[in-house]
């Protein structure tokens, strides 16, 4: 499914209540609430009186694509420095341990400008110590998980965080009578964060680098796919980062990116649940509102070129074979982007989908197949993709030649109305049914108002949907789903022999 979609989906099998009519019926303008602060900070609030709970969701419209060349990462490594407290929280002596920061900081520079230029062993090895000896002093004065402590005595659930290209995200529910908290911690962690602990949370990163993607087969092949597909937009980089960045990020980089990037302006907030939003606002406008509110933060403005060609890559490892396929298209708000939901729910949603019968069911070909319309996420143009996995004797080649047979049968012959109206069905029922929860529409709410032009555009995707014909189907294949706008690549096992 999509990336879009697998936000929204909580479920393969929807409840048989959740009908067209159900969808049309579900009017968003009847229930968000819309502020503006002062600074330029937007709250969106929904009140939903059987909620004893309250749902939070702060997006910074910040992700890896608005990271500096050389700094890849650093939206990564901020979210973790979230987390680790204030001036006044996570410390048990900020005015020593800030000291102690700036001894390591300013050891941590040396240390990387002798390894850069190729001082003597003896001289790293000096620094190295003398840097370690410093993060010991400083971690002295650390209160370790104290953030986490408060909210988990408040009754917090879901006290999370997420990065990707795009953005990042912040979510916590508490009981209603929280909110106060929340403010006051959030205002505090906006106004007064300190990333202590940075070098060692710089060593988590990279170590969760080399588990998820280096050591990864599937996690390698997706950063080498995605690093073939873009060769000039940002969305070729990877969230976590190259290692060379992370091995020189610094503290002042986290910093500065800090203060260009998470600006009020550049931030949304959902608050869903047991709330009175006109008394509520009220209080997190007391706490926010002094939030200073920053200059805008500049724009991506590099755009992918038009692709010119077929572009191929084989990543070798000692694993099976896997295979990517992807195609160039456009984003939301573009009518076409729409489509390809459409699209990928037609080729990949659940049992009775097209790949899935064909080359699991029918043909046994693979072990696993599916599809997406938005990697590697949707603020700007992205790619249509499959993922398969084959089945033992067959090859990706195999599912090569079955997925684009399976494409040429969409740009030629259309899909009858029955099975385009079940699959409309299937793509809107899931739409509202993951909105049902508190969390749910709190994060579509902000994903949209970040990205979509305005949470309004919720409400139109149903009709959207429901528009969708047979021939822009056939129209749209017939646009993108062709060999020069086509990028492959191929996981192959290392000893794999392979015909030239």
């Amino acid at each position: 499914m999509s990336s879009i979609l697998a936000g929204l989906v909580a479920g393969a099998v929807l409840l048989a209540s959740l009908t067209v009519a159900s969808a049309q019926s579900f009017d968003l303008r009847e229930l968000v609430q819309e502020f503006t602060l002062d600074n330029g900070l937007k709250i969106l609030m929904v009140n939903r009186e059987r909620s004893p709970t309250i749902s939070f969701c702060l997006l910074f419209k910040t992700g890896g694509v608005d990271e500096p060349v050389g700094k890849a990462g650093l939206a990564h490594v901020l979210e973790h420095m979230m987390f680790k407290g204030t001036t006044t929280i996570g410390t048990k002596n900020y005015e020593k341990e800030r000291v102690l920061l700036e001894k390591v900081d300013q050891l941590a520079e040396k240390l990387l400008r002798a390894q850069e230029e190729g001082r003597t062993e003896e001289e790293i090895d000096s620094l190295r110590q003398a840097f370690e000896a410093a993060q010991a002093e400083a971690q002295a004065y650390v209160e370790a998980g104290e953030l986490n402590r408060i909210y988990d005595e408040n009754g917090a659930a879901g006290f999370n965080a997420a990065t990707w290209q795009d953005g990042t995200i912040y979510m916590v529910s508490l009981p209603s009578n929280r909110l106060e908290l929340w403010a006051r911690l959030t205002a505090d962690c906006i106004i007064n964060p300190v990333p202590r602990e940075f070098y060692k949370e710089r060593d988590v990163v990279m170590e969760e680098r080399r588990q998820r993607t280096e050591t990864d087969p599937t996690g390698l092949l997706i950063e080498q796919f995605l690093a073939t597909a873009f060769i000039a937009h940002p969305y070729g980089r990877p969230t976590i980062g190259w290692m060379s960045d992370l091995e020189r990020m610094l503290r002042d980089d986290l910093r500065q990116f800090y203060r260009r990037y998470y600006v009020p302006s550049n931030t949304v907030i959902a608050v869903v649940g047991g709330i009175q939003p006109e008394r509520d606002i009220e209080i997190i406008r007391r706490y926010l509102s002094v939030i200073p509110s920053g200059e805008a933060p500049p724009l991506v403005v590099t755009r992918e070129p038009k692709q010119q060609g077929e572009r191929r890559i084989t990543v070798k490892f000692d694993a099976k074979p896997e295979l990517f396929v992807g195609y160039h298209k456009p984003t939301y708000p573009h009518r076409d982007a729409y489509v390809f939901d459409v699209i990928d729910a037609l080729l990949s949603a659940g049992r009775t989908s097209r790949l899935f019968k064909r080359m699991v069911d029918k043909e046994r070909l693979a072990l696993s197949v599916e599809t997406g319309s938005s990697l590697p996420a949707d603020r700007y143009d992205n790619l249509f993709f499959f993922h398969g996995v084959p089945r033992t004797p067959h090859t990706t080649e195999d599912l090569e030649k079955v997925l684009y047979q399976e494409i040429e049968r969409m740009r030629t012959k259309s899909v009858t109305l029955q099975e385009l109206q079940k699959i409309k069905n299937q793509v809107r029922a899931d739409f509202i049914y993951a909105l049902q929860s508190d969390e749910g529409l709190a994060s579509q709410l902000v994903y949209y108002e970040a990205f979509f032009g305005g949470w309004e555009r919720m409400q139109e995707f149903s009709d959207i949907i429901e528009s969708i014909t047979p021939e822009e189907i056939m129209e749209v294949a017939q646009k993108y789903l062709v060999e020069d706008n086509r990028t492959v690549a191929t996981l192959v096992e290392k000893n794999e022999k392979r015909e030239e």
